[in-house]
């Protein structure tokens, strides 16, 4: 099935069906995000980020929100 097809079956939903589909597509984007934000993060990615974050709280330059 071609994503034309699946747009236009879609298309053909009652208002509550299209609603429940886009909470499920809307789920699995989610899950797809989550996934990554957690190998980039086990990955080391966001470790200079961290480390520079820390050194300006250290350094009183940011401080801890209320």
């Amino acid at each position: 099935m071609t994503l034309e097809a699946i747009k236009a079956e879609i298309e053909k939903l009652p208002r509550e069906q299209r609603r429940v589909l886009a909470a499920w597509v809307a789920d699995q984007d989610d899950a797809v995000w989550d996934e990554q934000i957690k190998a980039d993060f086990d990955s080391g990615k966001f470790q200079s980020l961290i480390q520079r974050a820390q050194k300006e709280f250290d350094d009183g330059s940011i401080r801890e929100a209320p």
